[in-house]
């Protein structure tokens, strides 16, 4: 051990440093101390600055560290020991350790960690009053959550009814916001852990039909994505299968989507509002799924059975084999339902 090193050390137990007192000196040598790192990439291997990791010891203690813009944090001072890591702000679900390395061993570090309380988790009692556009893997990605850890949390047990598949919510309800589950996951001094951090992806699925009914297949489109937060979406190219339809993963935070049918002069632009579908267990949801269908109800008040509503039930009944009432019975919701399911 050089001369300053011991010079550092008796300094720093003469001042009560690292948590010792003058009467307890002892302090683990300085060239001893190792590094931790960490680097938190998504799911393409693109590095993920900004994100705040805690590092806790046996002893209940921890350090926070926060990813530069590189996605890497690097704890010093720690002793050779066993360590447990968490990703602060994000669900325990949503990431995973894909590989580790030994640091360099000049990857010594001389002053000992300064370990404090960790920070306080647990007891978060939010709820979320959903908006038109919300919906249950949008709420999950704006919270930091799992799809799984909101949709199964028991206070949201009434939001899964028959009505409310794929996360659909009605504008007005209510979705209790559990706390993140903390992650516990093992790691070593001397070490450098590559996180993954995966993200909630939803399913774009849309179907094209001619004037006829038939499908629009093997038409080309282009996919361009509005989202809510500063994240890059490539846009998508493509052509629709045989039943005219197109299936696209796309990030939970998508907002709105462009897509651009054809080419040339006969080139058609849809404009479509990720989220924005009501259950159909209401008149709006009805509506909506009529309208995609091609039934017009656009002249009724959104969530009004009206005239227009009526009559555009009257012709999805007659053109389904059902009776031509023009009233809104479960039969009809459902076939509703089943026809814009596969569409």
């Amino acid at each position: 051990m050089s001369a300053d090193a011991l010079r550092n050390a008796d300094e720093a137990a003469a001042s009560g440093g690292a948590g010792q007192g003058v009467a307890d000196p002892v302090l683990p040598c300085p060239l001893k101390l190792l590094a931790l790192e960490v680097l938190v990439v998504d799911e393409d291997e693109h590095a993920m600055p900004g994100v705040v990791a805690e590092l806790r010891n046996d002893a209940g203690q921890a350090l926070l560290g926060k990813g530069g813009s590189d996605g890497v944090m690097r704890f010093t001072g720690l002793e050779g020991a066993a360590y447990q890591l968490d990703l602060y702000a994000l669900d325990a679900p949503l990431w995973s350790i894909s590989s580790s390395e030994a640091l360099e061993p000049s990857q010594r570090t001389g002053a000992p960690a300064q370990w404090s309380a960790p920070a306080v988790r647990g007891g978060r009692t939010a709820t979320h009053q959903v908006l038109p556009g919300d919906c249950m893997i949008k709420l999950a990605y704006r919270y930091g959550l799992a799809l799984e850890t909101l949709s199964e949390h028991p206070g949201n047990a009434a939001l899964k009814d028959g009505y409310r598949k794929y996360g659909i919510l009605q504008p007005g309800d209510t979705v209790h916001i559990p706390d993140l589950t903390q992650g516990n996951a093992p790691v070593e001094a001397g070490m450098r852990y590559r996180v993954v951090c995966r993200q909630e992806w939803a399913t774009l699925n849309l179907r094209f039909l001619d004037d006829d009914e038939q499908p629009r297949a093997g038409v080309a489109y282009l996919l361009s994505l509005q989202l809510a937060d500063t994240g890059v979406f490539a846009d998508r190219t493509g052509t629709t299968d045989e039943n005219g339809a197109l299936c696209e993963r796309i990030p939970a935070s998508a907002v709105r989507a462009d897509l651009f049918l054809g080419q040339g002069a006969g080139m058609e632009a849809h404009e479509i509002w990720i989220g924005h579908v009501e259950p159909v267990g209401t008149v709006g949801g009805v509506q909506q799924r009529l309208n995609s269908l091609g039934y017009d109800c656009a002249e009724d008040e959104p969530g009004v059975l009206g005239a227009a509503t009526g009559a555009a039930l009257a012709a999805f009944q007659e053109d389904h084999g059902l009776q031509p009432s023009g009233e809104l019975d479960e039969e009809t919701r459902a076939a509703i339902e089943q026809l814009f399911d596969l569409s």
